[in-house]
């Protein structure tokens, strides 16, 4: 661990997961209580707990096929920017509006499109990753942010609900703005060289999208093993994390 930090790729990319991930895990858990505040409904809770978890399993289908067809770095940095200027956006609006009611669903668009810009994030970090380390470091790497990444889910809920209960809704804001510049700053430092290939830049991309869905389709229908696995997951998303 030490190691790793000393090689300054290495702390680039765990620090700009790490930090990126805290502030959207922990905004995130703030608007999901700002929710529960204002309608004073757990049903209103759980449902944006789902609108954090449903898009991703969407997304996932493509999020891979857009990794490896386009700049993954800044793909990875675009996404941090986007999550800075939806916030400003969500939070003119709570301090706008008399009613907070009205902003509920403004909310919740935010909360899908958080979990889509997240989807999109993590293929190109698992995309980039082989394009500037070697099979040893890609194997520490993994662990590491296998690590770290468990870590932040764990303490970013709890950041996030101790910020939102002696701050409000602006100190979250804050908080999320910080970390995404802490994690864009660790980002642009990745040393990353773009290289398009021809066979990728002459093929369209709607059709493989398309390609991509037919064959998990005929994946999940065909090899039980895998459809098992794969509702199983689902499932626990669905019912557990609203409860």
């Amino acid at each position: 661990m030490k190691k790793l930090f000393y090689s300054p790729k290495h702390k680039n990319i765990v620090l700009g997961i790490m930090f990126s991930n805290a502030g959207t895990i922990a905004y995130t858990t703030a608007l999901s209580l700002y929710i529960l505040d204002v309608t004073q409904s757990v049903m209103a809770l759980s449902v944006s707990l789902l609108l954090n978890t449903l898009p991703i399993i969407l997304a996932s289908l493509i999020s891979g096929i857009v990794a490896d067809r386009f700049n993954k770095l800044k793909i990875i940095v675009r996404m941090d920017t986007l999550r800075i200027f939806l916030g400003t956006i969500v939070l003119i609006a709570i301090l706008s509006m008399h009613n907070p009611q009205s902003t509920i669903s403004l909310i919740y668009l935010q909360i899908v499109v958080f979990a889509i810009l997240e989807t999109f994030q993590t293929s190109s970090y698992q995309a980039i990753l082989p394009d500037v380390l070697s099979n040893d470091e890609l194997l520490t790497m993994n662990s590491t942010i296998s690590g770290f990444g468990e870590f932040i889910s764990l303490i970013s809920p709890v950041i996030g609900t101790f910020i939102y209960t002696i701050f409000g809704i602006f100190g979250i804001f804050l908080f999320l703005i910080l970390s995404i510049l802490i994690s864009i700053y660790y980002e642009i430092k990745i040393d990353y060289i773009y290289k398009r290939e021809d066979s990728i830049k002459d093929s369209k991309i709607l059709p493989i999208i398309k390609e991509e869905i037919r064959d998990t389709r005929n994946l999940l229908k065909y090899d039980v093993r895998v459809t098992s696995l794969y509702f199983n997951g689902f499932t626990t998303h669905l019912f557990l994390t609203p409860f």
